[in-house]
């Protein structure tokens, strides 16, 4: 609740910031057009902060921490175009007013109208706050990347070993045939599975697929994509093709 309170309250004070710069528009005399820079930047800011929020209403609400980047497909394309556009764009601006606010002088400071909302030093403050989270949204999107270049590693590893032993002529199974044994449900509340490929919980809601010969449960998308090169189970090794003993 409180963060929810915090989030709100930053909020509107950039649309505040954003509605003084434009009234006093004319009132800025710097060499730089700072009055572009700042509208500019709080409305990312603003972008920023409600999509970050919105995202994580409109599905599940835990699914991929800063964010929902495995939860359902609405939230996996917000989540993408946080990653891509709005968070170079808010680094960039950050940086820019950083940048001209180190070399912040008397001189300078007759440029910038009076206003208590867009004081330069709430401003400053604004920025070296909006370092903090460039970088905590920068590490997010490196651990994406990271696990993705794992997974991807993995996957070529185990080709290579499955052509190694002569087992390559499992790798042309359709995959619609494998999937055949490996039956989807939506997981429930009291849902426990843990998926190992992309190493997070099965959450409420999530399809999941059971590999029947073992047992094992994954993300259904997860194990999709880990099927495509090799049919077995990722835990055990196991072909997922192979009759079950009763």
């Amino acid at each position: 609740m409180m963060t929810s309170l915090l989030k709100l309250t930053f909020c509107v004070y950039l649309i505040v910031s954003v509605v003084r710069a434009c009234m006093l528009w004319k009132r800025f005399t710097c060499t730089e057009p700072m009055q572009v820079w700042l509208v500019a930047h709080q409305l990312i800011t603003l972008c920023l902060c409600m999509l970050h929020g919105l995202v994580h209403r409109i599905g599940e609400p835990d699914a991929g921490g800063l964010l929902p980047v495995r939860g359902n497909r609405c939230q996996r394309v917000v989540s993408l175009f946080v990653l891509i556009v709005l968070v170079p764009a808010f680094i960039v601006s950050d940086t820019v007013g950083l940048l001209w606010f180190l070399g912040y002088s008397e001189e300078k400071s007759a440029c910038w109208p009076s206003d208590v909302v867009n004081d330069p030093q709430v401003v400053a403050l604004v920025l070296f706050g909006g370092c903090f989270w460039g970088v905590i949204f920068v590490l997010f999107g490196l651990s994406l990347l990271c696990n993705g270049a794992l997974f991807r590693a993995r996957a070529l590893n185990f080709a290579r070993e499955q052509g190694r032993t002569g087992s390559q002529r499992n790798l042309i199974v359709p995959l619609q045939n494998l999937l055949q044994h490996c039956p989807e449900a939506q997981c429930d509340k009291d849902c426990t599975a843990y998926c190992s490929i992309c190493q997070d919980n099965c959450r409420e809601d999530q399809q999941m697929r059971t590999i029947v010969v073992c047992g094992h449960q994954f993300h259904s998308e997860c194990l999709e994509r880990w099927l495509r090169n090799r049919p077995v189970c990722p835990n055990c090794q196991q072909d997922v093709t192979t009759p079950v003993v009763v």
